[in-house]
């Protein structure tokens, strides 16, 4: 047995949660709404983390400052993240990010990302060049929470800009940011497939 529950419990999200602790070495880790969210196999969740719903956190995957709701993290780390009704696989590493209904897998490390409804197959690339990060992944472009095909926001970013009180040159630059990153990303799918 790698962990057990301890006698704390705590209310948040309306859900009643329990500590676990590492019966190694007697360590407070994070918290569970049950077992079946952490299985006993090395696997870690840390003390200001939440795993609760369906969500299973297995294989050696280990969760710190995250929550993680109704979804899968198999041999992969997360950290100061949320990830909701997602799967996170295959050595993938996630950090400072936000992920819903979305697949992360094959070794990607994603950070300062805001990802939803989306397969990640390859590293995505993000820069954060003023108020919205962006972010460029296989067939879509995320700019802040907002999610569209890489077309659409190099034909949108203007109007989008303006809505948002960008600059002229805030514009431009971030045009030319998600020119080049885009570009990017179409000569790495290339290259890998």
């Amino acid at each position: 047995m790698f962990y057990r529950l301890t006698d704390n419990k705590k209310f948040k999200y309306e859900i009643q949660f329990t500590q676990i602790q590492r019966v190694s070495d007697g360590q407070l880790g994070g918290w569970i709404e049950s077992e079946s969210n952490l299985a006993q196999d090395g696997s870690w969740i840390g003390e200001n983390s939440y795993v609760f719903g369906s969500a299973v956190v297995y294989n050696n995957s280990s969760v710190f400052n995250s929550t993680v709701e109704n979804s899968l993290v198999e041999n992969s780390a997360i950290s100061n993240s949320t990830v909701e009704n997602s799967l996170v696989e295959n050595n993938c590493v996630v950090y400072d990010s936000h992920f819903v209904n979305s697949c992360v897998k094959n070794s990607l490390t994603v950070s300062n990302s805001i990802v939803e409804n989306e397969i990640l197959k390859t590293n995505p690339l993000t820069a954060n060049p003023g108020k919205h990060p962006i972010t460029v992944c296989d067939e879509k472009t995320a700019v802040g929470n907002k999610v569209y095909i890489h077309d659409y926001w190099l034909n949108n970013i203007v109007e989008f800009g303006k809505q948002h009180s960008y600059s002229d040159d805030e514009i431009e630059l971030y045009l030319s940011v998600m020119t080049l990153l885009i570009n990017q990303k179409k000569k790495e799918l290339h290259v890998l497939f």
